[in-house]
């Protein structure tokens, strides 16, 4: 099914962390550089559930040093899933892009992504190449199948890698983000595509 070309007007980028949101200083900077030479207008959501005050007190620096950064700071009652909740319900953007806090997800990717869904595709998943524990690729595999019964076909299901183009309707019923992600692509109208992406490493760099 052919679509027109998608005219993206913004994209927020939905980053959870935790005790990891030491990485997030360096990570947004290169997301900045990235997303700064693309023509897109662009938003950076650092949503915090983490207790470290050190780790609040670098997203608040980052606040005020980039008009881009937006923190939220949740309490450490909640977990990564209610932050990525509470970051799509904040985004204001068209397109919204989920990552890792981590700095396992490599932003180069993002304009890859966002081509993707200029070119009227729904959503994108980032197709991790590297080997998985054994008892994970069993139920991925298993996902597979499910979702190739149902018409869908989507290799790879568990990287929070994406970016979604927001349809109308999708946040007013949207419930948590994994709610949401299934809602698409369990809809056969929803066009989804897979791109192999590579995971960083503290250590090294995995090759796709």
């Amino acid at each position: 099914m052919n679509r027109l070309m998608y005219n993206i007007q913004l994209v927020s980028i939905v980053i959870p962390t935790g005790n990891e949101a030491g990485k997030i200083n360096q990570l947004a900077k290169e997301i900045i550089d990235v997303m700064g030479d693309t023509i897109y207008k662009y938003e950076i959501i650092i949503a915090h559930y983490g207790n470290n005050e050190k780790n609040r007190e670098i997203i608040y620096q980052l606040s005020d040093r980039y008009f881009c950064v937006k923190g939220l700071n949740l309490d450490n009652k909640h977990d990564k899933a209610t932050a990525l909740h509470a970051g799509f319900i904040f985004a204001k953007g068209d397109v919204i892009v989920t990552m890792e806090g981590d700095k396992h997800h490599d932003p180069a990717y993002m304009p890859v992504f966002l081509a993707y869904i200029e070119r009227g595709y729904d959503v994108v998943c980032g197709l991790r190449k590297q080997p998985e524990h054994k008892l994970k690729s069993l139920v991925n595999n298993l996902t597979q199948i499910i979702f190739l019964f149902a018409g869908i076909s989507v290799k790879y299901l568990g990287t929070t890698y994406r970016a979604y183009r927001r349809l109308p309707g999708n946040m007013d019923r949207l419930r948590n983000t994994r709610d949401f992600f299934n809602a698409l692509i369990t809809n056969k109208d929803t066009r989804i595509i897979d791109v192999p992406i590579t995971f960083r490493t503290q250590n090294a760099v995995f090759a796709s």
